[in-house]
């Protein structure tokens, strides 16, 4: 039971860091369908067209997207995010997470801490609660709330992707998910691949920054064929059974190319509408990834 507790909030880690690589595993199902049937376009004449206008920001094709921000990110390596992710089910009402933290990238990886506060919803993983995860080397660590029964001097757990321990046995592959999530050069290289078109660019200010938006529509059947993780699969057909098979999403990028915003509905009619909007700020600048003291780190209650 306790382990099905800490699974919950790992879920919900999970389903927050899925818009911070501009993850194209996720989308709408919804969102941008209107320019999808009125006019489709391929990234290359979206962005043609965009240059052609003269804007401050060019637009730029699918593949250049995936180039060049990827190298920005590795030349910057750290930043800040925001994000809030909604969740309605019919009958049931909805449950909102909001998310603050920080990340670094760096070629011995990924380190990131990340505040989530949870309100609402039909119980779970816990109604109104407060909780923490943090990430490095492999190593996952969950800051639970009392209601998970952790003692209070020792709030957090750890869950290693290599763990023997039962705790990690269980959640090991959720730990690797969350660093694949985490890694915008681990979702962006699915730009490449032929799977996702640019249906829509405009130039827009994003609190005060100026930016180029993009709408992109990813082909699920495409994209199952391209992926080998076993998790973004059971995902997509999740959704192809359920009669989705285009996910368009929004991002929003800078004039370096880096992600300021990103946005996503997936509405799965008669089932669940999840709303996800992450916002990122102070790239490359020293943040505060905030990895917990061994002696906060416990044992899960086994009663």
């Amino acid at each position: 039971m306790r382990r099905t507790v800490i699974a919950g909030f790992a879920l919900f880690a999970v389903a927050g860091l899925a818009g911070c690589g501009s993850s194209t595993t996720a989308g709408s199902a919804t969102a941008g369908s209107a320019s999808n049937s009125a006019s489709k376009q391929s990234g290359s004449e979206v962005a043609s067209a965009g240059n052609q206008a003269g804007g401050a920001i060019p637009a730029r094709t699918i593949a250049e997207i995936s180039t060049r921000t990827t190298e920005m990110l590795s030349t910057k390596g750290s930043y800040r995010l925001k994000g809030a992710v909604n969740v309605e089910v019919p009958g049931k009402g909805g449950q909102n997470v909001q998310m603050d933290g920080a990340a670094k990238h760096s070629s011995s990886g990924i380190s990131m801490s990340l505040d989530y506060k949870t309100s609402g919803g039909p119980g779970g993983p816990g109604g109104d609660e407060s909780f923490a995860m943090a990430y490095q080397a492999g190593v996952l660590y969950m800051k639970l709330p009392p209601s998970a029964g952790v003692p209070a001097d020792k709030p957090w757990v750890k869950i290693s992707q290599d763990g023997t321990d039962p705790l990690s046995k269980v959640l090991a592959p959720m730990a690797k998910q969350i660093e694949k999530s985490a890694d915008p050069a681990e979702q962006l290289k699915y730009l490449k691949s032929g799977a996702a078109t640019i249906t829509q660019t405009s130039e827009e200010k994003v609190d005060g920054i100026a930016t180029r938006k993009y709408t992109i529509s990813v082909d699920l059947a495409k994209l199952v064929d391209l992926t080998d993780d076993a998790t973004m699969k059971a995902g997509i057909k999740q959704l192809t059974q359920a009669g989705v098979t285009e996910l368009p999403y929004e991002m929003w990028l800078d004039k370096d190319d880096l992600p300021v915003q990103f946005s996503m509905v997936q509405d799965i009619a008669g089932k669940a509408k999840t709303t996800t909007k992450i916002t990122f700020a102070d790239w490359g600048k020293d943040v505060t990834v905030a990895i917990p003291p061994a002696d906060q780190i416990g044992e899960l209650p086994t009663k």
